[in-house]
């Protein structure tokens, strides 16, 4: 089951099959409606970052055993949806830019499991590596 507060997305996914309805998922009316406790998992893609915080607050409030995975524009955005109760928050700024470090690293022959280690590291140790290199100052 998706929301949106698009009516053109909406009806664009209900042509395609798929249960698309119109409402905001910060909406505590509409979570009870849509008895978001019973859901096994929330994706919340939204791209306006106080909406996603919404969302997510929301969300926490109404069902707090349900996990929430949320998309995230960067790490500060990140933190907050982390710290409003979502289970897993991606900053999507760093993950595209490991994707293209990835990318480079293929087109250099660098063998695929070393590229794994290396972005499943930035990544476990929660970005750190990239937040320590972007904090240094520079020339």
């Amino acid at each position: 089951m998706a929301f949106d507060t698009d009516p053109k997305r909406v009806a664009q996914g209900r042509s395609a099959g798929h249960q698309v309805l119109y409402g905001d998922i910060a909406d505590p009316e509409l979570l009870a409606a849509a008895h978001a406790e019973r859901a096994s998992l929330i994706v919340i893609t939204v791209d306006r970052s106080a909406t996603a915080l919404r969302a997510v607050s929301a969300l926490r409030g109404a069902c707090p055993q349900v996990p929430i995975i949320a998309r995230a524009r960067d790490l500060e955005a990140s933190a907050q949806l982390l710290d409003a109760g979502a289970t897993h928050a991606y900053p999507e700024a760093i993950e595209a830019s490991l994707r293209l470090g990835a990318t480079a690293l293929r087109m250099l022959h660098v063998p695929g499991d070393d590229i794994d280690l290396i972005l499943q590291g930035v990544r476990d140790w929660g970005y750190l590596p990239v937040v320590e290199e972007k904090q240094e100052p520079g020339p």
